[in-house]
């Protein structure tokens, strides 16, 4: 700053000898050095402040527009970098992450967290190897620090490598003794190694720690589950499903593992109300235009979204619908909010509709349930299955054929259907929707009879020859009484 303020000095100095009569460029001259003069007060760092502010607020946007001038004026500054890279990261775009978060490690090898945010960003481009190098610098500088060690961990999991992974839990349990998540990833390796016992022990270490975490009793059911136990594994999801009532997910499973029991009646009440979670009702799809509810496609229409939209469909509803009356009261002026409340806020909605091409209102009664989320394609799926297993084919066909068209992705959609058409004797349609479904044995079976009640007994002994002997019995595989041709 002194030398700023003699440099001026001189500056004034020359002026009042040159005289006055340049003074418009002594002016120029003047701002110029003016110019340089803050240029020099301001603090190197001061853009990557700013970006930090703008960090801190989720103005990711703004944020790294100002790291990248802080790049731009000091390209080897370490923290330059690696807030670009942290920006970056947090507004998901994890490539250009990568790069910064990479040099900023170059810059400064020894500092263990950017080695651990290289390690994150490296992990969400799906560059598993590259994270295990940089995550096994930074424990090389942090040793006893657990978060390096259970990253490290998730990495291992990610590639397979489960006796590493093993490795690293431990010792991540050596240092942090009272970590349920720890002991809840180490059940889970030792259940990919189809280690049951240590894999068992380790959740119920887990769910002492942490009673109350729903997600460690539905890891521990999935694992009974797969080693055929489904009476312990549906204690599992309904204590999961009693501690998070509102997760469909938890029920559905809880259908399957009474499904898989022969307890029918249980697996439709689990699938009922799982299949209650999913309904989203008309809500998404109500607008207001010319002071009156209408019936639109959202501007941006997620599979869910437009799952319901088809729901909606079946249900009555179209496109463009204008609703006049909600439960016998008019609507005109209603606001959003509360024609949203209105049609969410029971089971069942009374509507009245006017579409456009008829002169006549149109009277609804719309159940919730029937306007659902692709999600429910699950739990319709298992509600199916229990039903062919009741001998109520009509109501289980309705069910696979609402589950696929939800999602025909959905193997569990895929296997009902296949189930119900090989049940009405359709057997060109059942191969073609069980042939779909991967890794079931259940769906083998149905696939090798179908088959054999075409009269194919070839393909059909084919099919069935490949599925492992210990697979071949009832407790194993559901709809056993299926496999008669």
């Amino acid at each position: 700053m002194r030398t700023s303020k003699k440099a001026a000095d001189n500056f004034l100095g020359k002026i009042n000898i040159l005289g006055v009569g340049n003074m418009r460029l002594y002016g120029i001259l003047l701002i110029v050095l003016m110019t340089l003069m803050i240029a020099s007060c301001t603090p190197p760092n001061v853009d990557r402040n700013i970006g930090r502010a703008y960090l801190g607020e989720k103005d990711y946007d703004a944020a790294i527009s100002e790291f990248k001038k802080a790049v731009s004026k000091e390209p080897y500054n370490v923290y330059n970098h690696f807030w670009l890279g942290k920006a970056y990261y947090d507004k998901g775009r994890y490539k250009d992450a990568v790069t910064h978060l990479k040099k900023a490690t170059e810059l400064q090898p020894n500092n263990a967290y950017h080695l651990l945010m290289l390690g994150n960003a490296y992990m969400k481009t799906q560059q598993y190897q590259d994270a295990i190098v940089a995550l096994k610098k930074a424990i090389g500088i942090e040793p006893t620090e657990s978060v390096f060690l259970r990253e490290l961990s998730y990495c291992y999991i990610k590639v397979q490598n489960y006796d590493e992974a093993i490795t690293v839990l431990k010792r991540v349990i050596e240092l942090n003794p009272d970590s349920d998540t720890a002991y809840n990833n180490l059940g889970y390796v030792y259940g990919k190694k189809k280690q049951y016992d240590k894999a068992f022990k380790a959740f119920r270490k887990a769910i002492v720690i942490n009673p109350q975490d729903p997600t460690l009793y539905s890891n521990y059911g999935h694992f009974l589950s797969e080693k055929r136990d489904c009476v312990g594994a549906a204690e599992q999801y309904k204590k999961a499903a009693s501690l998070q009532p509102t997760n469909w997910t938890y029920l559905s499973k809880l259908a399957d593992a009474y499904y898989k029991q022969g307890r029918c009646d249980d697996a439709i009440e689990a699938a009922n109300k799982a299949i209650g979670l999913n309904a989203i009702g008309l809500g998404p799809y109500i607008f207001i235009e010319d002071n009156y509810p209408i019936v639109k496609a959202p501007t941006t229409l997620t599979p869910t979204l437009r799952a319901g939209l088809e729901s909606a469909k079946r249900a009555g509803i179209e496109t463009g619908d204008r609703i006049i009356k909600i439960n016998g009261q008019l609507t005109e002026g209603w606001s959003i909010e509360k024609a949203i409340k209105s049609v969410i806020s029971s089971k069942y909605v009374n509507i009245t509709i006017q579409r456009k091409g008829l002169d006549m209102p149109i009277e609804k009664v719309i159940k919730k349930e029937s306007i659902i989320s692709q999600e429910a394609s699950n739990p319709l799926a298992l509600r199916s299955l229990a039903l062919i297993e009741k001998g109520k084919h009509e109501e289980a066909y309705k069910d696979a054929e609402h589950a696929y068209s939800l999602n025909s992705s959905d193997g569990w959609a895929q296997l009902a259907l296949g189930a119900s058409n090989l049940d009405q004797g359709r057997y060109d349609e059942a191969i073609k929707l069980l042939s779909q479904v991967k890794g079931s044995n259940t769906a083998r079976i149905l696939e090798a009879t179908a088959y054999a009640r075409k009269g194919d007994f070839k393909r059909a002994v084919d099919i069935y020859s490949a599925i492992p002997e210990e697979k071949l019995s009832p407790e194993n595989v559901p709809l056993w009484s299926d496999r008669t041709a």
